[in-house]
């Protein structure tokens, strides 16, 4: 809420800072739910591939 405060209010006293940090206007109906989607789904495809049992820990060491 900081964020959208300070980047929505260009009086607001870390609206320059804000907009800086997040790299240019700030549109929030700009928002690509099918982008957002597509890129959580790769992360966890990512995620569950063949290293996917060394991450959670829960392959067992061999004897």
């Amino acid at each position: 809420m900081d964020f959208l405060e300070a980047v929505l209010d260009p009086g607001h006293e870390e609206h320059r800072d804000m907009a800086r940090w997040y790299g240019g206007p700030f549109d929030p109906f700009g928002f690509d739910e099918e982008r957002a989607r597509f890129g959580m789904e790769n992360m966890a495809r990512r995620r569950r591939g063949p290293l996917a049992s060394h991450r959670s820990g829960s392959r067992r060491a061999k004897r």
